[in-house]
């Protein structure tokens, strides 16, 4: 994912632009990459009617990457309602391919 990609909720919004710096870090608590902006200025975020002020300094997590197994991917899936029609890897299990349809029964 590119820096722009990553970024561009935040350049509509106003909070980010060429004066401020864009990191990715690795968190080793939940074993993540993660994607942060830092202010260089301070800044007022206007969002839904209220005034944010966001300081010189201030840190804000734009994006977190998730790396997931076949079965914990099935399993996240089938937590938020979704059933597994087909499922694959590539030679490497670097990346999983997944087709999904919603299940048709509610189980609770």
């Amino acid at each position: 994912m590119s820096v722009g990609q990553v970024t561009g909720s935040a350049r509509s919004l106003g909070i980010y632009n060429e004066k401020d710096s864009f990191k990715y870090i690795w968190n080793a608590s939940l074993n993540r990459v993660e994607g942060r902006i830092k202010l260089k200025e301070e800044k007022d975020l206007n969002l839904a009617s209220q005034i944010i002020k966001l300081e010189a300094g201030d840190e804000i997590l734009v994006h977190r990457s998730h790396k997931y197994t076949e079965a914990s991917l099935m399993k996240v899936l089938s937590g938020v309602g979704f059933r597994t029609e087909l499922m694959t890897t590539t030679k490497n299990r670097n990346h999983i391919l997944a087709m999904v349809q919603p299940t048709r029964y509610n189980a609770s």
